[in-house]
């Protein structure tokens, strides 16, 4: 769902109101955080290793730009 949302606020632009999606803002930011979160939480229930590292990277190539 989230993967859809983050789809569909590239295309349309961002709300700035409405129901959140699985707890994140339809902004571009907030749904890539989501993404990112929830594919390191699903990367350390893999049961194999290169399972492992697809979800890591997945959450990796998702995860927005800081500045930190």
């Amino acid at each position: 769902m989230l993967e859809s949302a983050l789809g569909w606020v590239r295309s349309n632009g961002e709300g700035t109101s409405g129901a959140p999606v699985l707890g994140c803002a339809l902004r571009e930011r907030d749904l890539r955080f989501g993404l990112e979160s929830r594919y390191r939480s699903l990367a350390r229930l893999a049961t194999t290793t290169k399972e492992r590292i697809d979800l890591v990277d997945k959450a990796n190539e998702l995860r927005p730009r800081t500045l930190t």
